[in-house]
């Protein structure tokens, strides 16, 4: 490589500079996918006072843009190695996208995965993405290289760093502020009164992005807890209410049960019939509520379920 394209590529960064620097991107990264699994595998951050939807997007959100930042800022440093330009591109792509698809896996994670199902997801994103920047970093290779004009490696770097406190700042800031509940803009589309409280059923905007998801809520003797869905699991609530037949009979049958994946307090419902039909709600963290209806209710609400399908789509 002649030296004015390591002028181009370094700037004004010595190779101790970039030694340090690439370490240090790669810690951050490694450090904010760290972060972003353990979110999503149920971790609250124990000096984030309310923790509700909005904030579980509003930390996931922080902490991606800030990873993103890490791989913009370090794949670029591997361009000054004394190795052929071939080697250079493909290993660069490969690294890049490797970096990119493992976010992307470590999203698919839940409270519910298992060690095993971590390790195979993010295995298995992280091969498809260098598999990917492999070809492009090939295909990249056809032609001459475009000429790039000089740029400050300072400069670059002190514009991620800017970045990089702008985002955190601005996450930390919407995490720490007073502010209402926000898990999201419900719509109920059944209410049903019972002996010491009410059964509801509707669906939610989650805060922020307005993916539709849909809920079944349960409150008694002032408590209340609740299952959330999204449009992919509600099929599951749909065959689990389906199952249920009230008879004369006073055996109880547990019909089924189903989980949601609210990270760091999955809700479990469960449901048994018999004489009446009975929802149990349960979860870590919250109270555990059992809803007692009349077989009449029960179709009532099994029809306020099977309109709601079509809604979540």
């Amino acid at each position: 490589m002649g030296e004015e394209a390591k002028r181009v590529v370094d700037g004004e960064l010595g190779s101790c500079a970039r030694l340090l620097l690439g370490g240090a991107y790669f810690l951050l990264f490694v450090g904010t996918i760290v972060a972003l699994a353990s979110l999503n595998l149920g971790w609250r951050p124990a000096f984030i006072e309310l923790w509700d939807g909005r904030a579980r997007l509003v930390a996931k959100l922080t902490v991606a843009l800030i990873a993103f930042v890490s791989l913009a800022g370090g794949i670029p440093l591997g361009a000054a190695l004394s190795v052929p330009r071939a080697v250079r591109l493909m290993l660069g792509w490969a690294a890049g996208m490797c970096g990119a698809f493992l976010m992307m896996g470590v999203l698919e994670l839940s409270p519910r995965s298992t060690l095993w199902e971590v390790f195979s997801t993010c295995w298995r994103w992280a091969g498809i993405g260098a598999a990917l920047g492999l070809g492009i970093g090939l295909a990249s290779l056809i032609g001459k290289p475009d000429a790039q004009p000089p740029v400050s490696a300072r400069r670059r770097h002190l514009g991620l760093l800017a970045i990089m406190v702008i985002v955190t700042g601005a996450g930390a800031f919407d995490l720490g502020r007073q502010r209402p509940r926000d898990d999201g803009r419900s719509t109920a589309a059944l209410r049903l009164t019972t002996a010491n409280g009410w059964v509801e059923v509707g669906s939610y905007e989650a805060p922020l992005i307005g993916a539709t998801s849909g809920y079944l809520r349960a409150s008694a003797e002032g408590r209340m807890n609740s299952v959330a869905l999204l449009s992919d699991e509600w099929p599951d609530l749909v065959d689990l209410i389906r199952q249920v037949q009230p008879s004369s009979s006073s055996v109880r049958r547990v019909v089924g049960s189903l989980s949601d994946e609210a990270p760091g307090d999955p809700t479990i419902l469960t449901v048994s019939d018999g004489p009446d039909v009975r929802l149990i709600l349960s979860s870590p963290k919250g109270p555990t509520i059992t809803a007692v209806l009349t077989p009449a209710q029960a179709m009532l609400l099994r029809t306020a379920i099977d309109t709601l399908t079509d809604k979540l789509g």
